[in-house]
């Protein structure tokens, strides 16, 4: 018996016959991604282990000179703030004093319609107020 003969098969039993099979399928197919994913994130534990182990000195020794050669000094802790020490403020720290600028673009004011006045309404509003009267 081939696949598509055993799907009719399946096919034509009751619904309750059906949903056995689909649930069974259901649990074998989850249960075969769980086997694959369970020995794959053994096989990956077991690499990183053995390949933490061999680097972690590098990894230090690597961090020291990282730290080391950081580049230009820290800007000013708080505590160097707080004891009055001088600070030594590079021009590369902070932000750059700016030129004033002009406001390139000033607010308009629309003036408030006035009582006389009635706002713009949509012609589908203009009824709403007077079908109850």
């Amino acid at each position: 018996m081939n696949l598509t003969e055993k799907i009719e098969q399946i096919r034509r039993q009751p619904q309750h016959i059906r949903l056995r099979w689909v649930w069974g399928s259901v649990i074998v197919s989850m249960l075969l991604i769980f086997v694959i994913w369970l020995l794959s994130i053994t096989l990956m534990f077991k690499t990183s282990t053995q390949a933490d182990s061999q680097s972690a000195d590098g990894l230090v020794s690597d961090l020291k000179t990282q730290i080391s050669n950081s580049g230009p000094p820290q800007a000013a802790s708080l505590e160097d703030y707080a004891s009055g020490k001088s600070l030594n403020i590079n021009s590369s720290e902070g932000v750059a004093p700016q030129k004033a600028a002009q406001p390139q673009n000033t607010p308009t004011t629309v003036p408030a319609p006035t009582l006389t006045e009635t706002p713009n309404q949509s012609t589908s509003y203009t009824g709403l107020g007077q079908q109850g009267q």
